[in-house]
């Protein structure tokens, strides 16, 4: 293992150090609600950096997770947190889906159109009785100062579970990911425009959208109608309806420089980093100095690591001077699919 770990940083450094100089000694706290398989791929980069919470309802899911980060170097910086989240807490019924991945405290929508008799993803569903914590009491009651980061996935309800941070702690959250079903399956569950609604009182605005589009189905077959018309859909051909997105939502960055505490905006550059959003995270470094909040040293020294961070996740492929090649075959790429609709948009 620690061979094979050396090889990996010669090939690919991890992007820790480069975050670790950004913040310095604080911690970086980072909530992963609906943790499921692990590690989500862009936020690997929290491997060995942020102290991590990992929230798994499902007992034989915790324990895949609990094992899978025991072989971990940085197992320390792991806590399995085997019960479910609620706004309130509290006991709750646990929907448990064929497919763990589905289990949700929201009840199937048995007459959504989504939902077709006999679908695997789906059926059998077992239900049985949880006791939940709102995430305020979670802060209490395990001593965590603060949570920086949270990233949610459990089908329908991470909107209630995000509100139980209550308001306080709402203020010293950086980012939040969730998925949100355009349609969904779940009774209850809100579309995007009531999260952002939700979200924006206390100073979160939109930043990213991941979207998931699906081709129309039978009887939850997804390729009935792709075969009529005998192409693949991997092409961008064949368009699709809405059906969910990842929403990332980021603190104002009015609100960061507002509050005048550097060590709360190097938190914040840092989380912006995982998300690849490095000329806002060069901003409001420079934004930073120019109100006396940083030293003309602490700005050189995060601007310098925020470009390294950026470098070293770019494939070489990627490079500026591969920009005309990647051009001409994504023009290429566009003019081929030119009667797709979101062609346009490409």
């Amino acid at each position: 293992m620690v061979i094979k770990n050396i090889i990996k940083e010669i090939l690919r450094p991890s992007p820790r150090k480069f975050a670790r100089s950004i913040i310095g000694n604080q911690s970086f706290i980072a909530f992963d609600v609906g943790a499921a398989n692990g590690l989500i791929p862009h936020w690997q980069p929290l491997d060995g950096f942020a102290i991590l919470y990992s929230f798994e309802p499902h007992p034989q899911s915790a324990e895949k997770l609990k094992l899978k980060y025991e072989k971990s170097d940085f197992k320390d910086m792991y806590h399995i947190m085997p019960f479910g989240l609620s706004r309130y807490g509290g006991p709750v019924t646990l929907y448990m889906l064929n497919a763990p991945t589905g289990s949700s405290i929201l009840p199937i929508d048995l007459e959504s159109p989504l939902v077709h008799k006999g679908n695997p993803y789906i059926f059998p569903i077992n239900e049985i009785k949880i006791n939940t914590e709102r995430l305020s009491d979670v802060l209490k009651n395990y001593k965590i100062s603060h949570c920086d980061i949270i990233k949610l996935d459990v089908q329908g309800s991470e909107l209630e579970i995000v509100l139980g941070f209550e308001e306080n702690n709402l203020k010293n959250l950086l980012s939040i990911e969730m998925e949100v079903g355009f349609h969904s399956i779940y009774k209850g569950a809100p579309k995007p425009h009531q999260v952002e609604s939700a979200l924006e009182p206390y100073g979160f605005e939109l930043a990213d959208l991941n979207i998931v589009k699906q081709v129309a189905s039978k009887n939850g077959n997804a390729n009935y109608y792709s075969d009529m018309l005998n192409q693949s859909t991997e092409f961008g051909l064949i368009n699709g309806k809405l059906a969910e997105c990842d929403m990332l939502f980021l603190k104002k960055p009015e609100l960061i420089l507002s509050n005048r505490d550097p060590s709360i905006l190097k938190r914040y550059v840092a989380a912006l980093c995982l998300y690849s959003l490095y000329t806002h995270a060069l901003q409001i470094v420079d934004e930073a100095y120019d109100i006396n909040l940083l030293s003309v040293d602490d700005r050189d020294s995060m601007l310098l690591n925020i470009r390294r961070w950026s470098s070293n996740n770019r494939p070489i492929w990627k490079h500026k001077a591969f920009d005309s090649i990647y051009r001409l075959f994504s023009n290429i790429k566009s003019h081929l699919g030119h009667n797709a609709w979101h062609r346009q948009f490409s």
